[in-house]
């Protein structure tokens, strides 16, 4: 993690994609980090792009916006 956050030093805007055919994992990891982000990073303009999430993963929050 210590990684990732020295890689956020100056960065203004963020894409978070995920694979093709997202599955759980997927977009579980790809949410947890666009909500760790925007919750922490606020000045960070966070954007997430996953290929369209099968209806039963729309419950996890967030899943709404990502495009």
């Amino acid at each position: 993690m210590n990684n990732i956050l020295s890689c956020l030093e100056g960065v203004r805007t963020v894409i978070i994609a995920g694979h093709t055919r997202p599955d759980g994992d997927c977009v579980g990891a790809c949410m947890g980090l666009w909500h760790y982000l925007r919750a922490h990073y606020p000045e960070i303009e966070a954007d997430g792009r996953l290929d369209p999430v099968p209806d039963r993963f729309k419950v996890i929050a967030g899943v709404g916006p990502i495009l």
